[in-house]
Formats: C-alpha cells, structure tokens, sequence
C-alpha cells in the first residue's frame, strides 16, 4: 500500500517526494532492523522490527499523498464511474503482466538451483546475486524519471530523440560500470566482503557484471517501448524472456552447474536487448537510432567474449 500511495507521485512528476519517502524509510529500516538483528538474532524480532519500519513508510506516503491530492482524499482515488475504472484496469494489465514478470523473473534462478543444485549452491549463488539485485534496482528509479518526460514528448520527434538518446547512454554508463567492476574486482577484495567460505561463488562475478550490463540496456530499450504505447509486446518479450532463462538454465545445469543460472540470466535478457532494439528500428516505430545498433552488437561482442573466458 505504501509503494502503491508513493507511485502516484509519479505521476504528476512529483519525484522529489517520491524520492523523499523512499529515502526516508531507507534510513528508518536500517535504523530500526539492523540493530534488532545485530542484538537479538531472534527471527520473531526482526521480523516485527521489519513490520514496523513497513508501518513508519505507510505513514510517510499516507501524510505526503494527503498534502499534493487534498482534494480527492487521503487514500481513496475519484474515477469517472465504473465504467471508466474498468477501462482503466484493460489498460493497465500489460503494465500488471510486466511487473508481474519481473517479479517472478528475480526468484526464477533461485528456485532453479534450490530445487536442482541443492541449499549449499543456492547459498553461494545468493551471496553476489543479492548484490546484483541491489544495484538493479537502479534501472527502474532512473526510467520512471524518464518515462513521463519521453511520453509527453512524442509529437515532438527531436526533442524525444534527445532525450532517448540520454537514457540510453545513461543505463548504457551504468550498466558498463557495473560490468568493469564486476569483471576484474580482485578475489581478494571479494573475499575480505564475504568471507572465505564464499570463495567457490567469485567466479560467478565477472557473469553478474555482464547481466547488469545487459540488463541495464535492455531497461533503456523497454522504456523507450513504453513511451510510445508498446506496453504489451514489452510484457510478451517479458514472458519469452522468462521461459528461456528457464530452458537455458535446465539445460545447462548438468554442464556447469551454478554457473549455468549465471549464464541463463545473462542469455535471456540479451535477447530482451536483441527483441527490444528490433522493435524499436522497426518501420511501425519510426527508429533509426544508430546509439541502439551499437548497444546491441558491443552488447553481443562482450557476451561472446565472456562466455569464452569463462569456459576457459
């Protein structure tokens, strides 16, 4: 509910208290959890100091919602009648499929290796996908900066191409920094983090580098579909992504064990790069953009090229 109070801000291009409130009970859940998990160790507490750090948020999101749409309410939100909220939610499953997917996506690899390699690769695969999945979320903040900008600039061709070309190598920056780091960060700086029980996990790195590279490109694309009202073959490239990290994964698991999840994460969202980049220089679109040729033939060079380290 706090994440649904804190999205609305979105859309009226209120970042800032978006951003606010996500900073805030950022700070609060540290203050509140790490301690009681540093102290007691007891589940039972932890779990309710994570309960009320949740509790403080909604609070946040509720007085801050409160003070922008005092008119419509402190919670609820005035729609045109029945009929129009049921054509609102038509015109939101894509955007609720895609999420969905996402979802699903981040806890696909975990199942895959709990239920085939066991706890012990499941615990070595999370020590630096955890991190990964962290440093992802840096995506979505940026796009949904973006997105509302891009979409009400589609009848203006040049200033939207400024702007696509400034997310594009904006994620692009972030996700070739992730990727640098990852690839050469020293095991010995890796082992000073997570210990040496965790040592056999260091070769997956430099592979959760290259996800984050692709990822990142494939967030840029995605978002670009979006502004022009692709939604849907977003949610449906989504949806093949998905079934292949699954097949990839299956079938590579006898080979290469853990690594094979790696692999299949990095495989599935490079063909969301590969579908993305192909819709957008479709005629349908009206894209020539030259920045996304290059995103995606770099992006397949490096994926080679790492691929074949790894099996040296």
């Amino acid at each position: 509910l706090g994440d649904f109070l804190n999205a609305c801000f979105r859309g009226v291009q209120r970042f800032e208290i978006e951003t606010r409130n996500v900073v805030l009970a950022s700070v609060v859940h540290v203050l509140l959890v790490a301690p009681v998990a540093w102290y007691t160790k007891n589940w039972t507490d932890i779990a309710a100091a994570f309960l009320l750090s949740r509790g403080i948020y909604l609070l946040l999101t509720m007085v801050s919602f409160r003070s922008v749409f005092s008119g419509v309410g402190a919670i609820l939100l005035e729609v045109g009648g029945l009929a129009d909220a049921m054509r609102q939610i038509r015109h939101s499953v894509a955007y609720a499929v895609d999420g969905a997917l996402v979802a699903v996506r981040s806890y696909a690899d975990v199942f895959l290796i709990s239920t085939f390699l066991g706890a012990g690769p499941l615990g070595l695969y999370q020590a630096g996908m955890n991190l990964v999945r962290a440093i992802e979320n840096v995506g979505p903040i940026i796009a949904n900066v973006f997105l509302p900008k891009l979409s009400s600039l589609l009848t203006k061709p040049h200033e939207f191409g400024l702007y696509e070309r400034q997310l594009l190598l904006l994620l692009l920056g972030c996700g070739l920094a992730c990727f640098c780091v990852l690839f050469v960060v020293p095991e010995g700086f890796l082992a000073m983090i997570f210990g040496e029980r965790y040592a056999p996990s260091f070769v997956l790195f430099p592979f959760f580098g290259l996800y984050l590279l692709v990822r990142f490109v494939a967030m840029a694309l995605g978002v670009l579909l979006t502004a022009r009202g692709y939604q849907a073959g977003r949610a449906m490239a989504g949806l093949v992504s998905l079934s292949m990290l699954i097949a990839f994964a299956w079938l590579l698991m006898p080979q290469l064990g853990v690594t094979a999840v790696a692999v299949a994460n990095v495989l599935s969202a490079l063909l969301l790069v590969v579908w993305f980049a192909l819709r957008m220089r479709s005629g349908s679109l009206g894209s020539r953009d030259v920045v996304s040729t290059v995103v995606v033939l770099g992006t397949m060079a490096l994926m080679a090229y790492l691929l074949f380290w790894g099996s040296k």
